[in-house]
């Protein structure tokens, strides 16, 4: 036989012996080394198939667990994002509420029983300022401010030592240097507060005649006789008088010829009232405004009118060393002194809690506690 014979021979044969044939149906032939060979081949195949699945799970498993952390975090810092925003604006609000609308009357009044055209009234008995932001929040304070009203404090401390309560309080010889006398007209003989309605809340200053007795100075009044400070639309609610906001004027009498006069913006009045024969007594009140950017300027020029005439008051002795006499002037020294402005009072009347650098801040908050003590009102005592 040739070798080409030979080699073409055993061609044949190994392809006979490793070949795989399919008839009509694709049965598949399977000779032993067909079989193996197809088992390693199957082997091979699913240990691979798993090789790949463990692969690409771990890799998936990888690749799905960054991309959940990454949308997790940024999920999160998103929804964090949008409640402290939310946690912020709401404590912004709560700040900045005005400062009554949490309170809440112990219950509704006696009938009054007191007669008179000026029945029921009242006398401011007791004036204090918080010195800080916690007291204030603590006593009933809730102005537009971070400071909360305490900002008075500081200018009164530029006088000194001053004890507020003396102001309202009689002295050794009986005498009260600040006579504020408040009227509740409307208020009929024999009503309940709940019963009297809607209310007007005079304000005068007075004229002492005896402990309980009063008239009213004419210097409250208008040219054409209307009461100078009143709020209209008071309500006394289940024992809570409230008052909405208008204008205050008051003036602490530091030392003699030397009156304080504040001017408020935006003022409310609070407090817990009760009847008796005489009038109407306050409890735990409270009185909040806004000294603005004008005002100030307003009470620098009475200062230093009092400080330029023949007799100043020893006070001006201690004023002039941060006072030149051009209020605009002195505006700039004084208001860092007692911590600059804390409020924004816009021209529609909205207040906004604002810091001292920004150009909207043009007012101090101020917050004042008091209580009153019934009084009779006798008239209005006679020019002199």
């Amino acid at each position: 036989m040739t070798k080409t014979h030979t080699l073409y021979s055993l061609l044949i044969v190994v392809a006979m012996t490793f070949g795989v044939a399919c008839d009509d149906t694709d049965e598949v032939v399977t000779n032993e080394a067909g079989a193996e060979v197809a088992g390693t081949m199957l082997a091979g195949t699913e240990a691979g198939a798993e090789a790949g699945t463990d692969a690409g799970t771990d890799a998936g498993t990888e690749a799905g667990t960054d991309a959940g952390t990454d949308a997790g975090t940024d999920a999160g810092t998103d929804a964090g994002t949008e409640a402290g925003t939310d946690a912020g604006t709401d404590a912004g609000t709560d700040a900045g509420t005005e400062m009554v609308e949490e309170r809440v009357g112990p219950g509704d009044t006696d009938p009054t029983t007191c007669s008179g055209d000026y029945c029921p009234s009242a006398r401011l008995s007791a004036l204090n300022l918080p010195t800080d932001p916690a007291s204030a929040t603590a006593s009933g304070c809730r102005l537009a401010s971070e400071k909360n009203g305490t900002g008075l404090s500081g200018l009164l401390a530029l006088a000194g030592d001053v004890d507020t309560n003396s102001f309202v309080r009689p002295d050794e010889n009986g005498e009260i240097q600040l006579v504020l006398l408040n009227h509740l007209a409307g208020w009929t003989e024999g009503s309940t507060g709940n019963d009297a309605g809607s209310l007007t809340a005079n304000f005068y200053t007075g004229v002492q005649e005896t402990e309980t007795e009063f008239m009213i100075d004419p210097v409250s009044f208008t040219e054409s006789g209307d009461p100078i400070i009143y709020f209209e639309n008071t309500m006394v609610t289940d024992g809570l008088y409230l008052t909405p906001k208008s204008d205050f004027i008051v003036d602490l009498p530091l030392v003699e010829n030397f009156p304080l006069s504040l001017r408020l913006s935006q003022t409310e009045v609070s407090g817990f009232v009760s009847t008796d024969d005489v009038g109407f007594n306050m409890t735990e009140g409270v009185l909040g405004g806004y000294l603005t950017k004008d005002a100030i300027i307003e009470l620098i020029d009475g200062i230093n009118t009092v400080c330029a005439g023949d007799t100043p008051p020893d006070l001006c002795g201690t004023v002039s060393g941060f006072l030149s006499g051009d209020a605009n002037q002195d505006l700039a020294l004084l208001v860092p002194l007692i911590g600059g402005f804390d409020s924004a009072v816009a021209a529609d009347g909205s207040v906004s809690a604002c810091s001292g650098d920004s150009p909207d801040c043009n007012a101090i908050s101020v917050c004042i506690l008091l209580e009153m003590d019934s009084v009779s009102i006798n008239g209005i005592a006679s020019e002199e």
